[in-house]
């Protein structure tokens, strides 16, 4: 590979760069430990020169060790992406993998952490590609930590959004059943009654229509 001929450059910042690029090469052609093994060496390099290793390949980086399931590394590269590329709207991607993963492990601390960074940069960049799936994994991972009140303050926000029907069931099944557990009766009844009005036909509408014979 011609990046390799780069590596022994006497000159840091060359090295630098053509390192990144052998990364970014090699995660194109689907070799991910060869991308893993190259990380440290990266690292090294950014530490070196007080500078922030390219988005891209902290990108590839990440990916690879998802690819190897090296969650663990793999975290550790986000962390990165977050000191450099806070406000970068293109680490969503990454966030929601973290997600996903926090999600298998039942790690909902780590969880409702990233659906937060991930509904921040929706919000600030007026663009939601990745709602309402992200809301309700944060609301089930807030419900399982026991936070209905933060669980319901995020169904609310969600309310006003378009949302298809079968979800828009399962929206106001989950407002009734944590306005049950907040003992506000008038306002599970109120969600339970929208659930049933809904023009959807789902397992969360007939849970609703059980509840709402307990009023």
């Amino acid at each position: 590979m011609r990046q390799a001929l780069h590596v022994k450059d006497t000159s840091l910042e060359s090295r630098f760069i053509w390192m990144q690029r052998e990364v970014n090469a090699l995660f194109k052609m689907g070799k991910y430990k060869e991308v893993e093994e190259r990380r440290n060496d990266v690292e090294v390099l950014a530490a070196s020169l007080k500078k922030a290793i390219h988005l891209q390949t902290l990108r590839d980086l990440f990916f690879a060790l998802i690819h190897l399931k090296k969650f663990d590394e793999a975290l550790k590269t986000v962390k990165a992406v977050e000191t450099h590329y806070p406000k970068a709207f293109e680490v969503i991607d990454l966030y929601n993998e973290i997600v996903k993963m926090a999600s298998e492990t039942k790690n909902d601390l780590l969880l409702v952490s990233y659906a937060q960074k991930i509904l921040t940069l929706q919000r600030e960049s007026k663009s939601a590609p990745l709602s309402p799936a992200i809301e309700f994994s944060y609301i089930e991972a807030l419900k399982r930590l026991g936070k209905e009140r933060e669980a319901l303050e995020v169904i609310v926000s969600l309310e006003p959004q378009k949302l298809p029907p079968k979800e828009r069931v399962r929206l106001f099944y989950n407002a009734g059943e944590l306005s049950l557990k907040l003992k506000d009766d008038a306002k599970a009844k109120e969600y339970f009654s929208k659930c049933v009005d809904t023009n959807e036909t789902s397992s969360w509408k007939s849970i609703c229509e059980e509840n709402l014979k307990l009023f």
